[in-house]
Order: C-alpha cells, then sequence, then structure tokens
C-alpha cells in the first residue's frame, strides 16, 4: 500500500525531530565538558603559584632565587636545631655520623673497595688544582670530594640526565656559568674550566640556603624541589626533607666518601696515587690532528687527549679559533712549528673515525 503525502510528511517530521533532539543532546554534552575543562584551566591559573615551577634552569628564573631566601628567613617554624647525633664541627662543612653515613662507609670499605679505591687513585691527577680553585671562591676545600662521587674524578663521564664531566653539569648548567658547548669542544670535561664554573654555582646555592647539605641537595636534584621539601616539612634539617631517595642518598654518600678519602689508611685503603702530567701550553691556529702533532712531538696521542679531555674528537678547532693546546712540559721547545693542519682526506670522515677514536680512548686513558 503507498503512503500519501500527508503520511510521509509525518514520517519527515518525526525523524527531524529525532534528529534535531539527538543533535543537541549531543551539542549540549560538549559544551558542558568544554565549560568544566575551562573552569578547571581557569582555577588552575589562579591557584598554581608561578614561584613553584621545578626545572627552571635559564637566567632569567635564576634572578627569582632570592625571593625565596627571604621567604626562607622571615618565617618561623618553631624547630629544634639542636642536633642529637655524633658530629665533626672541624672543617667547614660539618661531618655526621649516622646510619646512613654508617651504611655508604661500610659500602665503601667492602663491596664497593676496588672501584673506590681506583677512584681515589686517580683522584691525585686532578685534586690540587680544584682545591686552589675553591679556595679562591671562597668555598670549603671538602668540596673537592664533590667531583669524587659525582664522576670518579672521570672527566669523560656522562650520566643518565646527560650531566658530563668530573662535576657532572647539565648542558643548561654550564652555559649559565659561561662554559662554551659546541660541535668541537665540550668544557663540562676540563677539569680546571669546569671547577671555576661548578664553584661559581655551589656559591649561589649557599646563598640561597645557608646550609651545606641543603647546598649539596640542590646541587643534585634542583634548588626549587628542595625548598619546596622545606616548606612542605616546615623544617631546614636536610634529615627530615622528603626528597628523592637518590637525593637523600647523595649527602650521606659525600659525607662517607670525605670522611675516607682525608684519611684512607684509616679505612683500610693503602693507595699508590698517581701523579698529574706536567704539561704547559701551545696555542694553534689552525686546525690541528693530535695523530699527527703526537707522531712529530714523538708523543702518545692519549696523552695529549688525557691532557685536553674537551676536545670530543682528535682535533682541534677549525681555522680561525686559537685553541690552548695542553701538551706535556718540554714539548713546545723542541717545535720550530707549533701546528699542522688536517690534510683533507683526513677529514672526509671524521667523525665515524672519531667516534671510533674516542671509544678506543675511553676503555684505555680512564
Amino acid at each position: 500500500m503507498g503512503l500519501t503525502s500527508l503520511d510521509r510528511g509525518v514520517i519527515f517530521d518525526t525523524c527531524l525531530l529525532g534528529y534535531g533532539r539527538t543533535l543537541i543532546k549531543e551539542v549540549s554534552v560538549k559544551c558542558l565538558k568544554c565549560g568544566i575543562v575551562g573552569f578547571v584551566l581557569v582555577g588552575c591559573c589562579f591557584l598554581w603559584p608561578t614561584e613553584w615551577q621545578p626545572g627552571l634552569n635559564v637566567p632569567d628564573e635564576w634572578t627569582a632565587l632570592p625571593k625565596w631566601k627571604e621567604k626562607i628567613e622571615v618565617q618561623d617554624y618553631g624547630v629544634d636545631y639542636a642536633n642529637t647525633i655524633q658530629m665533626e664541627v672541624n672543617d667547614d662543612i660539618p661531618i655526621v655520623f649516622n646510619e646512613r653515613v654508617e651504611f655508604f662507609l661500610d659500602s665503601y670499605m667492602h663491596e664497593g673497595h676496588d672501584s673506590f679505591s681506583a677512584q681515589l687513585k686517580k683522584s691525585t691527577k686532578y685534586i690540587e688544582p680544584m682545591r686552589k680553585i675553591l679556595k679562591e671562591y671562597d668555598l670549603p676545600e671538602e668540596l673537592v670530594y664533590l667531583a669524587l662521587i659525582e664522576s670518579g674524578f672521570n672527566p669523560l663521564a656522562s650520566s643518565y640526565a646527560n650531566a658530563l664531566g668530573p662535576w657532572q653539569l647539565l648542558a643548561g648548567t654550564a652555559r649559565l656559568y659561561g662554559l662554551k658547548l659546541d660541535s668541537w669542544i665540550d668544557e663540562r670535561r676540563d677539569p680546571v674550566k669546569s671547577t671555576k664554573a661548578a664553584a661559581r654555582y655551589l656559591n649561589d646555592l649557599h646563598g640561597v640556603f645557608h646550609d651545606w647539605y641543603l647546598t649539596l641537595a640542590a646541587y643534585n636534584t634542583g634548588q626549587y624541589r628542595v625548598l619546596q621539601a622545606i616548606k612542605e616539612a616546615h623544617s631546614r634539617d636536610f634529615w627530615v626533607l622528603d626528597l628523592p631517595a637518590e637525593t637523600m642518598d647523595f649527602v650521606p654518600r659525600f659525607l662517607a666518601a670525605t670522611t675516607i678519602a682525608k684519611n684512607p689508611k684509616d679505612y683500610g685503603f693503602h693507595i699508590r696515587f698517581e701523579q698529574p702530567i706536567a704539561h704547559e701550553v701551545v696555542v694553534v691556529d689552525n686546525q690541528t690532528d693530535l695523530n699527527v702533532f703526537a707522531a712529530r712531538v714523538d708523543c702518545e696521542v692519549g696523552v695529549l687527549r688525557e691532557l685536553n679531555p674537551e676536545l670530543t674528537y682528535s682535533f682541534t678547532p677549525p681555522d680561525g679559533q686559537a685553541y690552548r693546546l695542553r701538551v706535556p712540559k718540554g714539548v713546545k721547545d723542541t717545535l720550530p712549528v707549533h701546528t699542522e693542519k688536517v690534510s683533507e682526506p683526513a677529514q672526509t670522515d671524521v667523525r665515524r673515525q672519531e667516534w671510533l677514536d674516542k671509544k678506543s680512548y675511553m676503555l684505555t686513558a680512564f
């Protein structure tokens, strides 16, 4: 039976009405969702304290740190800071002996004895210049052992977070404190330059916290996280703060390593320390191949690499960039010409070859 025009009109109107109701319902739900999301975002903008943004590590944000310093100094938390654990107070950095410090002392003396001995053995190649720099910045000389637990005094050490060098500086922090990082040079690996940058960084951190344990914690995990932990705990006592496990271990590790390093024989470490390589500086203006240079002066290329760990490859920077190349003592007087420009064939596959050289150097020199 066929439908009349009236019947078709009724059916069409019914379908259109049903579709309209469905459409209106979907639009209403979407509008409601958007409204809720917008309300939450607006609320977060008003409630989120902008000064508590972790991970900021650029010069503009660094200028905000004194504000935190003022907040900490004016607040009275009513906390008794009397320390009940055993402590040595003769040093610039107080050395405490509690369960955490004793744990790492025992670890270094037993299962970690061999690796810690190797690190102490190598420390004397760099420790005196580092101490001198720390003293120039009016910092406690014990801070030199920060490089011991960070890298074992290995200039080529790197971490999963891409921290690099004996002081394990991140790229942002390194640039902030004046170190040069490019495709040819990474001054985080230079023991002298990186120590100066680390000294300035530690000085700034201590200017905020006025406490060496908090300063060390901030060096490890960042200043904002430590400031937040202080606020949450209503205490400036490092041992009661809620910080990442790595940071809560970092300070007692430093205290244990410092205790042993200052008196190694008392803790069963009988070490024949390595001597630093006596060196002098040659200024080169042209790009210099360390392999060619080493052959000319009858020197091992590994020694040149060890004296110049900031070089990414076995080449000094390209022509036009004067570079102060460290060479073994006595080499400078034997050189009528101090440079040897890299030949064109040597540059054809430089990155691949230098990657192989770098891997070999890391395995043999350190």
